[in-house]
């Protein structure tokens, strides 16, 4: 038999035919259908390709995986033809999860190809799934007073005065949901000359000081201003009526010098014009000396109710007080002089077994701010502590910013002069271990070091919101500047550095206390560093933070 002979057509035909089967190894294409699996091999250089419609701010995920072995790589285009993204099997093999988000309305595509062009590859995409981009939720409106909010007319106003009467204020109100934290809303009863008051308290510097400031309920006599504070906050404050214009502009974006350079003006004229809160009869920082008006004379004080007892600091009519001397030291070691009150017990003799000492800085700050005579009084008296002689230590004229932050000579005149005179004029221990040195901020940051110094003298520190963050001044000839580019541990890198010494330690600082500048300076950080040194060293450390700010 002759062998049939193709026509031309057939020949076509059989061409077309080897063609499409090439074709076929080298390209798939279908569109993606949400909840179909797809599982396929590909050969040798080929490519499947999906497609997809989509809408904008589509969020697309599915699923991608090969064989363990090979590796796929899925290119996503955009609808004009340009590619979006790109994934590989590989880097998600744990999870095979993909998800990439549509930026524009149309047909995306999808194409699959194996990184390999040798060999063939499998892979399995399924789980698609579609939805569109949720809008995030609006950020919860401030926090309101439920009694200010039910005020609607100057005639409720009127009437929410005579309810809360003379000594009304602050609101303190409970939040719903929220055990931790209580609303304390300021009121301030304004005239025709009011147009704003600021609420000044330790916390309202930072981060923005337009967050202090009230609002008037329209149409009344009335301005408010709602915070949110720890059960536990104490603090001073005082109230500012018609205060310097400030705008949250002032103080975005600003580095730390340039931030103080603006605040440093405005708290100074916010102590000018501020003014105890009319409402409130709780004061703080008041001397009994001080002649000016009850408007002016001190700070108004906030409790929380959950504010930790101080049940030392008031004075009690049963308690026998302590004597105060005041006298000027002389200074040959710095050259300049200073005021010492020193406080003697009761019961104080020369011929008694000798006493206990603190020294503690800043003066009558720490008589009039920090009660230590009335504070020592309760303690003897409750047998909490052994009868103390206190030298309350003045500071120079101008002086304070240089001698407190870890300035050697200060240290070595407390140890050098002025603890021999008391020894001499005073019957007090040579022991120690029964000395304490203390203060707070730049105080506390003085008694540490001059007990790192003269451990042989300064056995025990007292430290409160120590300034811990100090770093020595870029300058030397300039001690009272300071070096912001340093790292704040100057002070913890000390005790790092040195053998342990025969030095005992208190540290407390309030949660208030942050950097909000990313430098982690400030007090609280710090503080928690130095802390965790000090007991790595082996200190013995007693440490606290309370609820409140550096006041």
């Amino acid at each position: 038999m002759r062998p049939r002979i193709c026509p031309s057509e057939c020949v076509f035909l059989i061409g077309l035919a080897v063609a499409a089967t090439a074709f076929s190894q080298k390209s798939h294409a279908a569109s993606l259908e949400p909840g179909t699996s797809y599982e396929r091999t590909l050969n040798a250089g080929a490519t499947d390709t999906y497609t997809l419609d989509l809408q904008k701010q589509a969020v697309v995920s599915f699923t991608l995986k090969d064989n363990g072995k090979d590796t796929i790589i899925l290119t996503i285009l955009g609808p004009q033809g340009d590619v979006r993204r790109a994934f590989s099997s590989e880097l998600g093999r744990d999870s095979g999860t993909v998800r990439f988000l549509s930026t524009e309305s149309g047909t995306w595509t999808f194409k699959l190809s194996a990184k390999s062009k040798e060999s063939s590859a499998m892979y399995t995409l399924s789980g698609l799934k579609i939805a569109l981009l949720e809008s995030l939720p609006a950020a919860p409106p401030p926090e309101t007073s439920p009694r200010i909010g039910r005020l609607k007319n100057q005639q409720d106003v009127t009437a929410f005065w005579q309810e809360i009467g003379p000594n009304g204020g602050p609101l303190i109100e409970t939040l719903k949901d929220d055990v931790k934290n209580m609303l304390v809303t300021f009121v301030w009863r304004g005239d025709s000359e009011t147009t704003g008051v600021l609420v000044n308290y330790q916390g309202c510097m930072d981060p923005n000081p337009v967050d202090c400031v009230m609002t008037r309920l329209a149409g009344t006599d009335l301005w408010v201003k709602s915070l949110k504070f720890d059960r536990r906050f104490r603090t001073y404050y005082t109230l500012v009526p018609n205060p310097p214009a400030i705008s949250r502009e002032q103080f975005e974006g600003l580095s730390d010098g340039q931030r103080m350079n603006v605040l440093m003006p405005l708290s100074q004229q916010l102590s000018l014009l501020g003014q105890r809160d009319p409402l409130n009869p709780k004061g703080a920082l008041e001397s009994p000396e001080d002649p000016d008006v009850l408007a002016h004379r001190g700070v108004s004080r906030l409790e929380l109710p959950d504010a930790p007892a101080q049940p030392w600091a008031d004075k009690r009519t049963n308690v026998p007080a302590g004597k105060i001397e005041k006298q000027k030291f002389a200074s040959a070691l710095l050259k300049n002089s200073r005021d010492i009150s020193i406080y003697t017990p009761p019961g104080y003799a020369k011929d008694a077994p000798p006493f206990d000492l603190l020294f503690v800085f800043d003066g009558d700050t720490y008589i009039n701010v920090v009660p230590t005579p009335t504070t020592l009084d309760n303690l003897i008296a409750d047998k909490r502590i052994a009868p103390t002689v206190a030298v309350i230590i003045g500071n120079a004229p101008g002086a304070r910013n240089v001698e407190l932050p870890c300035n050697p000579n200060f240290a070595d005149f407390l140890n050098a002069e002025l603890m021999p005179w008391v020894r001499r004029s005073y019957n007090v221990t040579t022991d120690p271990q029964r000395v304490i040195i203390g203060g707070s901020s730049y105080g506390g940051l003085a008694a540490t070091f001059a007990a790192f110094r003269h451990p042989e003298t300064f056995g025990n520190v007292l430290s409160q919101s120590g300034s811990y963050w100090w770093t020595p001044p870029a300058d030397p000839s300039k001690p009272a500047s300071l070096f912001s580019d340093a790292e704040p541990s100057y002070v913890a890198q000390l005790f790092v550095n040195s053998p342990r010494l025969a030095v005992r330690f208190y540290l407390d600082a309030g949660t208030m206390e942050l950097d909000r500048t990313g430098r982690g300076s400030h007090v609280l950080v710090p503080n928690r560093h130095l802390r965790d040194v000090l007991r790595a060293k082996g200190y013995a450390v007693f440490y606290q933070e309370f609820r409140g700010g550096h006041d």
